[in-house]
């Protein structure tokens, strides 16, 4: 069984240089130590304007442990930091998502 543990943020255009820089410079290769499956980071895109950058970044995991531990140990340690360097101009929430083979 597959999960994805989906992370979408919403970056203000002031910050998203410098947010953009250490999402992969510190929590990507946070991820890539923990040896999860795939990371797939995507740019949400829309027709509508928007004001802000929206961010999608996938992890597959195996079970719901492999969950568990991005959320309360990778998620929460980048909680802290992202908060003290961006504040209110990002925002973000995750989902679990279950792959079902077609």
């Amino acid at each position: 069984m597959i999960y994805i543990v989906n992370i979408s943020f919403m970056v203000a255009p002031r910050i998203h240089d410098a947010w953009l820089e250490s999402l992969r410079k510190e929590f990507v290769p946070r991820l890539d130590s923990k040896e999860f499956g795939t990371v797939t980071f995507c740019r949400v895109l829309t027709d509508r304007p928007e004001g802000h950058f929206t961010y999608s970044l996938q992890i597959e995991t195996e079970d719901m442990s492999g969950y568990q531990r991005i959320v309360h140990e990778i998620l929460h340690e980048y909680s802290e930091s992202a908060h003290k360097l961006f504040g209110e101009d990002l925002m973000y929430f995750t989902s679990v998502l279950k792959k079902i083979e077609l």
